[in-house]
C-alpha cells in the first residue's frame, strides 16, 4: 500500500516535467512576518532565514517587518515595510547573470557588485539600471511616483519619455506623465536611514524534547527560548506570541499536543514557550516561527515508524485482505511484502486510519492499482467517514 487518503474525490494525477528556476538570491535576514510566494503558486506563506529565492518568486512585507537578501553575485537587498516586488533574473552565460526585479509598492535599498550582466529594478512608472552602485528606490503607489537616492556610482533612471543618469549623492523623480528629474543634491543627513534601524531585535532557540528521529504519531513537545540578537542571551523579561506554520501536511503542530493543526499561536512567558509537534508520516519535515520584531526560524525534524509500527501497518493490512468487502486488498497483494505506506488529506497516520476502518469507522470508497517500472505495485485505496 503507497497511498491512502480522506475524503478524497479527484483520482487523477499528472507528471510534468519542468525546467528547473534560476536561483536567484537567498535571504539572510528577516524581522517579522515576511512573505513569500513562489513563481507560479497563488498564494503567499512565510520566508524564512536561509531560504534560496528563484526566478519569479515575490516577497511581501507588511508594518514593521523586513527583510535582507543576497544575490549569486554578492549583490545585497534590503526590503522596507509595506513592500512588495518580484524577483526575475535569466543566467546569460555561466557566469553573467541579468537580474530585474519589478517593485510594485514601497522601498528597496541595494549594494549592486560591478558585474558584467545587467541589473534593473522597474516600478510600474520607471526603471532604474545599474553596473555597480549603492542607491535607494522608492515607489509610492498612491501618488505613482519614483523617487532615486544614489549614494555611489550612478543609476540609470528612465520612463518611456527619456532617460537621465543619476550621478553620486543626488536625489531624482518620476512622476506620472513626466520626463525623469534631477531634483537636488543630497546632504548626508538626507540620505535614507531605515536600513540600518529596523534591525530584528529576538531571535529564536529551540529544544526539542526528543533527539534523533521522532516515532510517527506520537507527540513531542518543543521548548521555545527567545534571544536577543545583540547579546545573544534569553529575553527573560520577553512575553508574548510566537505564530508556528508546518510546512508539509505530514506534520502538525499545536499550542498542546491536544489539538494538533498546519498552523498554531503559543504565548511566551518570561522568554520561554512550548509547542507540539506529531509526524503523520516518515520523512523530514520543518516548521517556521515568527513574531513581530524577531528574526525568523525555520526548524526541521525527522520522523520514522517503530519497528512495531510497521509490523502493526503489515498485520492490519492482510486483515483488511481478508475483509469481505476489501478482498481486492488480498488478492492485489498476495505474496508481495509491504515496503512502505502514507497517507495523505487527513492528519491522521497510516495506523490511525487502518484502525478506524477495521473498526467500520471509515469505509473504503475505491483501490486503484499502479504497476511500477521497479516491479512494485501501488494500492491507491480512497476512504472517508461512514
Amino acid at each position: 500500500m503507497k497511498h491512502l487518503s480522506k475524503g478524497l474525490l479527484l483520482l487523477l494525477i499528472f507528471s510534468l516535467s519542468l525546467m528547473a528556476a534560476e536561483k536567484v538570491a537567498a535571504v539572510i535576514k528577516i524581522k517579522g512576518n515576511v512573505m513569500v510566494k513562489p513563481a507560479a503558486k497563488k498564494l503567499y506563506t512565510q520566508s524564512y532565514v536561509g531560504q534560496i529565492l528563484y526566478d519569479g518568486d515575490w516577497l511581501k512585507t507588511n508594518g514593521d517587518e523586513f527583510a535582507a537578501i543576497v544575490f549569486m553575485d554578492g549583490s545585497q537587498l534590503k526590503i522596507r515595510e509595506l513592500t512588495e516586488l518580484e524577483l526575475r533574473a535569466q543566467k546569460v552565460s555561466q557566469s553573467v547573470q541579468n537580474t530585474d526585479l519589478y517593485l510594485t509598492q514601497g522601498e528597496v535599498w541595494t549594494k549592486v557588485q560591478k558585474q558584467k550582466g545587467e541589473f534593473k529594478i522597474q516600478t510600474p512608472v520607471s526603471v532604474a539600471s545599474v553596473k555597480g552602485t549603492e542607491f535607494d528606490l522608492l515607489y509610492d503607489q498612491v501618488e505613482n511616483i519614483s523617487d532615486l537616492f544614489v549614494m555611489s556610482g550612478s543609476v540609470e533612471f528612465s520612463n518611456e519619455l527619456g532617460t537621465i543618469l543619476a550621478k553620486e549623492m543626488t536625489m531624482s523623480r518620476i512622476e506620472p506623465q513626466q520626463k525623469p528629474q534631477r531634483v537636488s543634491k543630497l546632504k548626508k543627513s538626507e540620505i535614507p536611514g531605515w536600513k540600518d534601524e529596523i534591525e530584528p531585535e529576538w531571535g529564536f532557540y529551540v529544544i526539542p524534547e526528543k533527539q534523533g528521529k521522532i516515532p510517527t504519531g506520537q507527540p513531542v513537545n518543543v521548548a521555545v527560548q527567545v534571544r536577543n540578537l545583540s547579546s545573544n542571551k534569553t529575553a527573560n523579561q520577553f512575553s508574548g506570541k510566537i505564530n508556528i506554520v508546518s510546512d508539509s501536511p505530514s506534520m502538525m503542530v499545536g499550542a498542546s499536543s491536544g489539538v494538533l493543526k498546519d498552523q498554531t499561536e503559543i504565548a511566551v512567558s518570561n522568554g520561554n514557550g512550548t509547542f507540539a509537534i506529531k509526524g503523520v508520516n516518515p520523512g523530514e519535515f520543518g516548521c517556521t516561527l515568527s513574531m513581530d520584531g524577531a528574526e525568523s526560524k525555520k526548524v526541521m525534524f525527522k520522523f520514522d515508524r517503530t519497528v512495531e509500527q510497521k509490523k502493526k501497518i503489515a498485520r492490519d493490512v492482510e486483515k483488511l485482505g481478508t475483509s469481505s468487502n476489501i478482498q481486492k486488498i488480498g488478492e492485489l497483494s498476495e505474496n508481495r511484502t509491504l515496503e512502505t505506506a502514507k497517507v495523505s488529506g487527513a492528519g491522521e497516520t497510516v495506523n490511525d486510519v487502518l484502525d478506524k476502518v477495521d473498526k467500520g469507522e471509515y469505509v473504503v470508497l475505491d483501490i486503484i492499482q499502479v504497476e511500477n517500472p521497479d516491479g512494485t505495485i501501488s494500492l491507491r485505496i480512497l476512504v472517508e467517514p461512514k
